[in-house]
């Protein structure tokens, strides 16, 4: 806390604060000797100022000494409360040292308690996960049965577009499970499908291949001559409806034939892209043609060669 110099002896603290910074005997005269003649100099009548300078002095000095006491007493308060503040923090931080000890401890002593229950809790939802694969297992089993059901009972019922429906929906089923890892569940539906997939496509193919036999298909010969085959097939309007049906149904088939017919591959020498599978009823339209052109070109006769092509 600084304190201002005595009124009308401006000069009086700096001549001590410079005093003390000098630190030497010599030094201080120096100080005090320049104070004096400043203020007296060689004038006797200056000397009325002493009384004055003196009670200055007096006064600065009891300034100097209240700040040194009130310094004094403060400095110790704060060290006191400060060391108090320290004290209360040191025992605060020992006690949650303790509480936390202690909740380690129970916490440590409770996770030892409970390790049986949790290995028995392990054991037991094993078993729950277990159970559920088998459930899993049964309802595809089950829904594989059902939809077997289905196709039986519209065949008997002679819904074949239903039949095929539902075979899209069995196939659908065994593309969906191919992620799984249970083979026998897998070997099921695939010798399901192809079970039912033959039944159909037989029984398409026959219809389908009896349709055509009655269009005279292969049409061959010009235009007109094929026009006029078609016109004169009794029934011509019924056969091409039904044309129609078979045709869309054997579509249908097209799904779960991919998956129980194994793809001819050439050999990798040919490098040839692969291609879509031909669809089932233009398979069935082809054949016919694939007979002609081997009776024509492929035969025993000396007049068949494939140069004629």
């Amino acid at each position: 806390m600084a304190t201002a110099g005595p009124p009308g002896c401006a000069d009086v603290p700096a001549v001590v604060m410079a005093a003390a910074d000098a630190g030497s005997c010599c030094e201080i005269t120096h100080y005090v000797a320049e104070f004096v003649e400043k203020e007296f100099g060689n004038d006797p009548k200056s000397l009325k100022k002493l009384l004055q300078i003196t009670e200055e002095l007096a006064l600065y000095k009891r300034n100097l000494e209240e700040q040194v006491l009130t310094v004094s007493s403060e400095v110790p308060k704060k060290i006191e409360n400060a060391f108090k503040n320290a004290e209360n923090s040191k025992r605060l931080l020992s006690d949650l040292l303790e509480k936390n000890a202690t909740l380690s401890k129970s916490i440590s002593s409770h996770l030892e308690t409970a390790q049986p229950w949790m290995e028995e809790l392990k054991v037991s939802i094993g078993q729950i996960e277990e159970i559920e694969r088998h459930l899993w297992y049964l309802k595809w089993i089950s829904q594989i049965e059902e939809l077997s059901d289905c196709i039986q009972q519209h065949l008997m019922t002679n819904s074949v577009s239903d039949a095929a429906n539902t075979l899209v929906s069995m196939a659908e089923l065994d593309i969906k499970l191919q992620e799984s890892s249970c083979t026998h569940l897998l070997n099921f539906i695939r010798s399901t499908v192809k079970f039912w997939h033959k039944i159909l496509k037989d029984r398409l193919t026959n219809d389908f291949e009896e349709v055509l036999k009655q269009l005279h298909w292969p049409l061959i010969g010009p235009p007109q001559s094929q026009i006029l085959a078609v016109a004169s097939a009794a029934n011509s309007a019924e056969l091409n409806n039904n044309l129609e049906t078979l045709f869309i149904q054997l579509l249908k088939l097209q799904m779960s034939d991919e998956l129980v017919t194994k793809r001819k591959q050439l050999p990798e020498k040919y490098e040839v892209p692969a291609s879509l599978p031909i669809a089932i009823p233009v398979q069935l339209m082809l054949l016919p043609l694939q007979k002609r052109f081997k009776y024509h070109f492929s035969g025993n006769r000396q007049t068949n060669t494939l140069n004629k092509v």
